[in-house]
């Protein structure tokens, strides 16, 4: 707490610079963490980090060092948006055993670890003919450990352009991670090129739309299938546009029912 006026008593913020979208909230070893974009050196330098923050009761913040820094040639133009999963494991299960999802706290073996997922982003404004979207970006989606929620392992690539199915542009992002049936969910926000259905744009204008892909991995988050991909429809079920893209998706299930959140752009 402070005492000078324009601090927020209970909201978390950043120490200097710029903060944005909350990431990998997440409850680990009885502490809780919060991850958000930062800019610290806003606005004379745009570069995206991932800031870090704990809480015992939520109230109060304790700010951490910086938990991932856009230093590595997959992530050099920005670490963006994504998620944190909690791997709870036993001796039985091995590491990443998913078991049931809960450890047996009376095996001395019994363990959590923290995995955080995110977007690397790569630009190339060089490029004769860069437009950011297929031309002179990419995008990787990247996985840190952390077995003790403040010191995190080498970055490792679990997603890369040719990953992405071939109706998406280089514009995918903000990966949600999630345990279901056995195996690991992840959501994608994505920028399908040109597939918006009846698309009226003069012909030299583009007529992309938004989509979420899905993908599944049952060993250890490192190898990813794609599950399917969610396009917006109409009220006929017809293929409809829903902006160009979409990003930061989400689950919530409620009532034995799956819900699914974007933020729209376009």
């Amino acid at each position: 707490m402070t005492n000078d006026f324009w601090t927020p008593q209970f909201h978390l913020f950043p120490p200097q610079g710029w903060m944005n979208d909350p990431n990998g909230l997440c409850q680990f070893r009885s502490v809780y963490h919060a991850f958000y974009q930062y800019t610290p050196e806003w606005p004379a330098n745009e570069l995206r980090f991932w800031g870090h923050a704990v809480s015992k009761d939520l109230l109060s913040w304790k700010t951490l060092p910086i938990a991932i820094s856009p230093d590595a040639a997959c992530d050099k133009d920005g670490a963006f948006s994504g998620s944190a999963w909690i791997e709870t494991y036993d001796a039985a299960d091995g590491d990443c055993g998913y078991g049931d999802g809960v450890a047996d706290d009376n095996s001395a073996a019994a363990g959590e670890v923290m995995r955080l997922f995110y977007t690397g982003n790569v630009m190339d404004e060089t490029h004769p003919e860069a437009d950011g979207i297929d031309v002179g970006r990419e995008a990787y989606e990247i996985m840190v450990t952390s077995e003790d929620g403040l010191t995190f392992s080498p970055k490792c690539v679990v997603l890369k352009l040719n990953d992405y199915p071939g109706t998406c542009t280089n514009h995918v992002r903000d990966p949600k991670v999630w345990e279901q049936d056995g195996a690991l969910r992840m959501l994608l926000g994505a920028r399908e090129r040109d597939a918006a259905a009846g698309c009226t744009k003069p012909a030299d204008e583009r007529c992309d739309s938004g989509a979420v892909l899905v993908y599944d991995s049952i060993d250890c988050d490192e190898s990813w299938t794609l599950h399917s991909v969610v396009r917006g429809t109409n009220a006929l079920g017809h293929r409809e546009a829903f902006g160009y893209m979409w990003e930061y998706p989400f689950l919530v299930q409620l009532d034995g029912q799956e819900f699914l959140s974007v933020c729209r752009r376009g």
